[in-house]
């Protein structure tokens, strides 16, 4: 996206393919998304953090849908079983400040015992697994953790 503007008959987006209209513009930027809609007088305050996930080496297939836990006060965390065994995780560990302008986050390892430890209460056997990869990346989180939708009031 190059620019968007207000036209008489709702948005123009500008891209690389062209200009496309429409009545309505779905902001959908994540941790971009303050400022399309500061460009249309709305603040919305919208920090970029970074969460840190993970995947173990591969394990016997038993977990069939995502597993997730999530409380305000405390966090909680989530994770999946692939067909080949690994299990991809998140959450459980504090998510880093990302800067905007580049919008690289970093997973810390020293972060991963801890991480792994707020996820034994959903699966113990976490406890006895080979980390094999972590990674973070770029996401807007709003103070109160819930996502801002509805119409604009601007």
């Amino acid at each position: 996206m190059k620019a968007i503007r207000k036209s008489a008959y709702g948005f123009e987006v500008k891209t690389s393919d062209g200009i496309y209209a429409a009545a309505n513009l779905l902001n959908t930027a994540g941790a971009w998304g303050a400022r399309i809609s500061a460009q249309f007088g709305e603040t919305v305050p919208i920090r970029a953090r970074g969460p840190q996930m993970g995947v173990t080496e591969p394990l016997p297939h038993r977990i069939l849908p995502v597993v997730g836990v999530w409380a305000h006060d405390h966090g909680g965390g989530y994770l999946r079983q692939v067909e080949r065994g690994n299990i991809g995780f998140g959450g459980g560990a504090e998510r880093t400040d990302v800067p905007l302008e580049t919008g690289h986050a970093k997973a810390d390892p020293a972060r991963l015992p801890g991480q792994l430890r707020s996820l034994l209460p959903i699966l113990p056997m976490l406890a006895h697994v080979s980390v094999i990869r972590t990674w973070s990346g770029c996401e807007g989180y709003v103070e109160d953790g819930l996502p801002v939708m509805g119409a604009s009031a601007t």
